[in-house]
């Protein structure tokens, strides 16, 4: 049953992997490229890491200035980033996973699949299971990633528990 539904679904596996690698070479870049001026910016040394006033700054002091700079700097990139980010699940579940029922009731396939000896069930549990552990797993690298990557500008802007 795991090899039928990695048959069927491999194509779409393909793709989905290909997209997602292509986000995350992205996030890695830009991230890597968004840490490195976030230490040679000096923002770094305003925003340290630990305490609870971390990235609260009184009216004018030399932090300001700086990370209001970093800040700007990477705005448009974050803001793009957050729309593509917010629109990748949609995308992917409009043009892949929703064609994945459609094509399983169009094609009859559900019906080969009932007459073997396996129950409907069955069936069922591991084809939702095989492909939500797959989305899950994604889901999850993909949070770790965006993560680390807005590190940076949580690190400047922090104001405390």
């Amino acid at each position: 049953m795991i090899w039928v539904t990695w048959a069927q679904h491999r194509r779409e596996a393909l793709v989905s992997g290909i997209i997602l690698t292509v986000a995350a070479a992205l996030l890695v870049i830009t991230g890597l490229i968004m840490l490195a001026d976030f230490q040679s910016s000096g923002a770094a040394s305003c925003a340290p890491a630990a305490g609870p006033a971390v990235g609260v700054f009184n009216a004018g002091t030399s932090c300001e200035p700086v990370v209001g700079a970093f800040f700007s700097r990477w705005l448009t990139l974050t803001g793009a980033a957050s729309l593509a980010l917010m629109t990748l699940p949609l995308l992917l579940g409009v043009f892949i996973a929703a064609p994945l029922l459609s094509r399983e009731f169009e094609q009859r396939t559900y019906l080969f699949a009932w007459s073997q000896s396996i129950t409907s069930l069955r069936w069922a549990v591991v084809k939702l299971g095989l492909l939500g552990a797959a989305v899950l797993t994604s889901a999850a690298a993909l949070t770790v990633l965006v993560m680390w990557w807005h590190s940076p500008l949580d690190r400047a802007f922090y104001d405390g528990p």
